[in-house]
């Protein structure tokens, strides 16, 4: 069983499920309260409308406003494939009819008399007609619509009280139909609409029948009635309810059934919800894996393939197994497997360990297996043999020995084993790039019987005395103690090797080829290709003496006198196209048991069946642009979409979303949809079954669409469509010239106020940075005047007092102090020069640090004016900071020379680097390319990861 659950995040917006219904088409509609809705708040509940495709959920508009009054929502479907909707709009209760073919909701004008002094009103079908019970003051009226929508009374119900009646369950017969009232019971009317009598018992005249479910039995409609242990039928001759011999009714809460008389049936029983499917009148396994709600919802169209489960705020589609085919641990790797009795199998997975399997009563028990007292999970098996109280099988580290009993495991570490058989005394295996080995199982040792360490043996197989191998390389013999290979033309990759008592010795390859040896002659005969090339993994012969091949691309059935050849996939049934490796075999009984990478098969041969639905690929949705509503629109009717051949796209809206998918029963995880234009290469969609089409070229376009299965390849028929996407320019020479005219004005301004926003982001940029200076300025002269002042009273006080930790420190505050004063304002501008203030710069950085820094300055004393030599001595300062913390670097160089007319700077280092393309626009670059601006030089940056960073500038000489 596969299942695909949806939830809010998926698109389903429905809490609270008030009905579910498949339409003609294959849409599963549905309605109920919206999942948002805010529940402490009077009337907030909003119903909201939604249709399902089998792989997404499309929102459907109602006419209604929020949930109000007595009367409940109404949702039927007609036997004329139309929906019949009520719902309060403006204050009023409405009965509409909606055309599922083009979504187009009409309001039935007739249905005013129905809901006029209504205070209840429920719906039913009734043949071709509808029923509607329409309860107003002392009696409800019965009204009946025909497939021509004309609105007619009747029948009536009279009753006492105000007490609201409530009716469900209308089961129809020939002449008459029965339907569960709250109050009194079941009521028997006939086709005219006239009410007959109340039915009850013989043996309980007074008690109070409700038909809790019904389900048809061949030509029987049969009954459930509450709390009531057997099972009914109404014989409409003499109007009695009459027992059915020897049944048992569970009494079943809820059901659905197909139109093939199929049903699911769940009910609570000691707080549990206990499910069941019914097909063929035979219970099937009991679902207790689906944790179903009381108030779930269910739908299907054939419940051997698929059920939809609207459980809370989850919506829930299962997709069944052919009943056909039993499977287990579907979702483990399959590998050995040993048939110990009729119905009990021992299983192993590839690595989650062995299980025994009862296939009568399903039941499936984990076999636990011990290592010194430890647990310990046998994975990698190739196969499980029996030995009296123990088994034999391998794990990654050689041959174990298993007790029965307990699940006790006896290691022998020598070598992985890759494929294995046995007899009596030994267990004879293969390897890779080792040895073909013997095992004696009484002395547990291991024996080389012959070298083969230079190829892959995947599979072995013994008959009598000799034995053979499949390998890379061809087909190894093994005879009288010696080896011989032997290999197919042009196929040297065998894969898979089988005795068969009717054709001998069948190999398999890794390209799908399977052969017959002729040990008389040494010579390979063809029996089969497969058309997917996809590797044989092992090979069954069932009675008729058809070749069944197991392959990675679904088991083949073979028919080798007619060459003949079905294949089978997960659609027929199977838990998965890919069979497993040393995992088949058939049973005393003539069932196969195959393994694949998910689950275990079990089939009778004769039974399995093609999946013969024919599958149709088609455009559900396509959203684009509209010219006349000047909006983007998306189109969801069916008539509208299978009339639409041609695609017009505007020219500023050439984008284009399509929605593909197929309505028939089939589960989206196996279907995959490819698209191409104008006879190009297949792409994929980004999403599963939504192919968007985004900024096409003006031009006209041939969209084609496919479906594909894993195995069956193409789906259907290819869906084509045609694109038009307009063109965004016009040929008359006037309007090239004005556009050309335009564009030079537009580009004259552009570059006008290019220039201005320059001028001012540079003046601003200049303002910026030289109030940063005067704040760093005064902030230098605070820190010495305030707190310096105050630290050198401090220290003398220290001194004074000779307390000379505390002056220690002091000292060590006050010099700290002065080093970050000259960080802000560097004095020694004005005291030494900017050429000695540079060198004193480098200097500093290379005691502080373990970089070596190597400098070459020429004096540019004098040149600049004072503020622009502040600038270039932050340039160089902000430069060696980034060194520092981000170059990791060991060396660095530092070069300042006068020429003529412009001073140029270098500043080198060795370290990391970064990829400039991605670090042009951090703060610090930006920061020092101002600097250099602001002295109308020209700045240039080169590094690249691991290759170190090299900033130079080139400053022009002004006389100033």
């Amino acid at each position: 069983m596969d299942k695909r659950s949806y939830s809010i995040q998926d698109g389903y917006k429905i809490s609270n499920m008030h009905g579910m219904v498949y339409d003609d088409d294959g849409w599963l509609w549905m309605v109920g309260i919206a999942s948002n809705a805010e529940e402490f708040k009077l009337s907030t509940r909003r119903f909201v409308m939604q249709r399902y495709d089998g792989q997404s959920l499309h929102d459907v508009k109602l006419p209604f406003t929020n949930h109000k009054g007595p009367l409940h929502f109404l949702f039927l479907k007609t036997n004329q494939n139309k929906l019949i909707l009520g719902g309060y709009c403006n204050d009023q209760f409405t009965i509409y009819e909606l055309n599922p073919k083009n979504l187009k909701i009409s309001k039935l004008s007739q249905a005013q008399e129905v809901v006029r002094d209504c205070s209840v009103l429920q719906v039913f079908n009734m043949g071709n007609d509808i029923l509607f019970f329409s309860q107003k003051r002392d009696q409800v009226i019965i009204y009946k619509m025909s497939p021509d929508a004309k609105i007619t009374p009747y029948g009536n119900v009279a009753y006492e009280g105000e007490k609201t009646l409530h009716f469900k369950n209308l089961v129809e017969y020939k002449n008459h139909f029965l339907i569960n009232n709250s109050r009194s019971g079941i009521l028997c009317f006939n086709k005219n609409g006239q009410f007959v009598k109340q039915l009850a018992l013989k043996s309980s005249p007074n008690k109070k029948l409700l038909i809790n479910s019904w389900y048809r039995s061949e030509k029987i409609l049969i009954l459930n009635l509450a709390d009531l242990p057997s099972q009914y039928t109404f014989d409409e001759e003499i109007l009695e309810l009459v027992p059915i011999p020897k049944s048992n009714a569970l009494n079943y809460d809820f059901f659905v059934q197909d139109n093939k008389g199929n049903r699911f049936e769940y009910f609570s029983k000691n707080q549990n919800i206990i499910a069941r499917r019914i097909l063929n009148n035979n219970p099937t396994p009991i679902y207790d894996s689906l944790h179903l709600q009381l108030d779930a919802s269910v739908a299907s169209r054939n419940l051997n393939r698929e059920l939809v489960i609207a459980n809370g705020d989850q919506l829930e589609h299962l997709f069944f197994a052919n009943n056909n085919v039993k499977t287990y641990l579907e979702n483990y790797s399959i590998r050995g497997i040993l048939q110990e009795s009729k119905h009990g199998l021992l299983v192993a997975t590839e690595a989650n360990g062995w299980y025994r399997i009862n296939t009568l009563t399903d039941e499936v028990i984990p076999f636990n297996t011990w290592l010194n007292g430890k647990p310990i999970i046998l994975s990698s098996n190739r196969a499980i043999f029996n030995d009296g109280q123990f088994y034999w099988s391998n794990y990654e580290d050689g041959i174990v020995k298993i007790n029965k009993q307990n699940g006790s495991v006896f290691p022998t570490i020598y070598y992985p084993v890759e494929c294995m058989t046995s007899d009596d005394k030994y267990i004879y295996y293969g390897t890779n790039l080792h040895n073909l080995m013997r095992f004696d199982k009484k002395v547990m040792q291991n024996k080389i019987l012959s070298a083969t360490d230079t190829l892959y043996v995947l599979d072995i197989t013994r008959d009598n005395h000799t034995l053979y191998a499949a390998c890379n390389k061809g087909l190894l013999i093994y005879k009288n103690d010696k080896l011989n290979m032997i290999a197919p033309n042009n196929d040297e990759d065998l894969l898979s090797v089988d005795f068969t008592s009717d054709y001998g010795l069948l190999v398999g390859s890794k390209n799908g080829n399977l052969y017959q040896y002729n040990e008389e002659n040494g010579s390979f005969r063809l029996l089969y290709r497969d058309e997917k090339k996809a590797s044989i993994a092992s090979v069954l012969i069932d009675r008729q003496k058809q070749i069944w091949l197991n392959t990675f691309a679904g088991i083949v059935c073979f028919n080798p006198f007619y060459k003949q050849a079905t294949r089978f996939g997960q659609e027929d049934g199977l838990s998965h196209y890919e069979c497993n490796r040393h995992s088949a075999f058939q049973t005393n009984e003539g069932d196969f048991v195959v393994g694949t990478i998910k689950g275990l098969n079990i089939f009778t041969p004769q039974l399995l069946s093609k999946n013969n639905q024919d599958l149709y690929p088609r455009i559900l949705a396509i959203t684009s642009y509209k010219k006349k509503a000047k909006q983007v629109q998306t189109i969801y009717s069916l008539n509208a979409l299978d009339s639409t051949k041609k695609v017009v796209l505007p020219s500023l809206h050439n984008s284009l979303r399509i929605h593909v998918g197929m309505l028939e029963i089939v589960n989206h995880n196996e279907i995959k949809f490819q698209y191409r234009l104008n006879k190009k290469e297949w792409l994929q969609p980004s999403h599963q079954n939504e192919i968007q089409l985004i900024n096409l070229s003006p031009g006209t376009y041939e969209l084609e669409i496919e479906a594909m299965n894993v195995l069956r390849g193409k789906l259907g028929k290819t869906i084509r469509l045609e694109i038009i996407a307009e063109r965004i320019f016009y040929k008359q020479w006037w309007f090239l010239c004005l556009l050309l005219g335009g564009l030079g004005s537009l580009l004259y301004y552009m570059y006008y106020q290019l220039k201005q926003k320059n001028k001012l982001q540079s003046q601003l940029s200049k303002n910026l940075i030289l109030g940063q200076e005067e704040e760093r300025k005064r902030l230098a002269k605070d820190l010495h005047d305030g707190i310096g002042q105050q630290l050198i009273l401090l220290k003398r006080k220290a001194q004074n007092e000779r307390i000379e930790s505390f002056s220690q420190m002091t000292g060590e505050l006050l010099e700290e102090m002065r080093n970050i004063t000259r960080a802000l304002h560097p004095v020694a501008l004005k005291n030494v020069g900017l050429t000695q203030a540079l060198q004193d710069l480098v200097n500093r950085a290379d005691g502080l640090t373990n970089i070596l820094f190597t400098v070459e300055i020429e004096s540019i004393d004098g040149i600049l004016s004072s503020d622009n030599e502040l600038n270039l001595y932050r340039f160089v300062q902000e430069s060696l900071n980034n060194i520092i913390k981000h170059a990791n670097c060991t060396a660095a160089e530092v070069d300042i020379f006068c020429m003529q007319n412009f001073i140029t700077l270098r500043i080198a280092d060795n370290g990391k680097g970064f990829d400039t393309t991605r670090n042009t626009n951090s703060l610090g670059i930006d920061t020092l390319k101002e600097r250099i601006n602001i002295l109308n030089g020209t700045f240039e940056l080169k590094s690249s990861e691991g290759e170190g960073t090299i900033v130079r500038a080139t400053i022009p000489i002004i006389n100033e």
